[in-house]
C-alpha cells in the first residue's frame, strides 16, 4: 500500500484514505433523502483530528446515522451503523445538533487536514461546505464548539466500544 503525503502536512496517508475523504466531501444532501431547500441545513459532518504525531483519524457522519472513521495509514471502521441502531442514533443527533455552529462558521473551498492539535470540522450544507477549528485545549471557552466537542468525541467512543463489543 503506497503512502503519500499531503501538501504541508506531516500525516503519510494511502490512496484509500484519499479516495474515501474526498468521496465524502462529494456526498449531496439529496442523495441521503434530504428534500429541504434550506441552503444551512447540515447534512454530513467531516471531522479530521490529528490522534498521535503519525496517526490522523476522520470521522465521517451523515443525516442518515451513517457513521464510519478512516485513518490515514488504511485502517477505517466502517458500516457499524448498519446493523446497530445505536450507532447511528447518535451519529444522527450529532450531525441535527451541529447545526449550531453554522452561523460560526467559515464558507471553505478546500479541505486541509490538521498540521496541529486543532480538530477541523467540516460541515456539509446544500449551500456548501463549512469550516469550524476547534482547539481542544480551549474548547470550554466557547459553548457552541463545546457542543460539537462533546457531540463527535461521543460518535467516537459509541464506535469504539460497539467495535470492541463486537471483536
Amino acid at each position: 500500500m503506497s503512502k503519500k503525503r499531503y501538501v504541508n502536512n506531516p500525516y503519510s496517508v494511502t490512496q484509500k484514505y484519499i479516495s474515501t475523504r474526498s468521496a465524502a466531501f462529494d456526498i449531496k444532501g439529496y442523495q441521503l433523502g434530504i428534500k429541504s431547500e434550506h441552503s444551512a441545513q447540515v447534512y454530513g459532518v467531516i471531522v479530521d483530528m490529528g490522534l498521535s504525531p503519525n496517526l490522523l483519524g476522520t470521522l465521517i457522519c451523515f443525516i442518515n446515522g451513517a457513521a464510519n472513521v478512516y485513518y490515514n495509514d488504511g485502517g477505517s471502521v466502517e458500516n457499524l451503523a448498519i446493523n446497530n441502531i445505536e450507532v447511528a442514533k447518535i451519529s444522527q443527533a450529532f450531525v441535527v445538533a451541529s447545526q449550531v455552529a453554522y452561523d460560526t462558521s467559515e464558507r471553505v473551498s478546500s479541505y486541509p487536514v490538521p498540521v496541529t492539535n486543532e480538530h477541523y470540522i467540516y460541515l456539509l450544507t446544500r449551500g456548501g461546505i463549512r469550516r469550524v477549528i476547534i482547539d481542544p485545549e480551549t474548547v470550554d471557552t466557547n459553548p457552541v464548539y463545546k457542543k460539537l466537542f462533546v457531540g463527535y468525541n461521543t460518535v467516537m467512543k459509541i464506535i469504539q466500544d460497539t467495535q470492541r463489543r463486537n471483536g
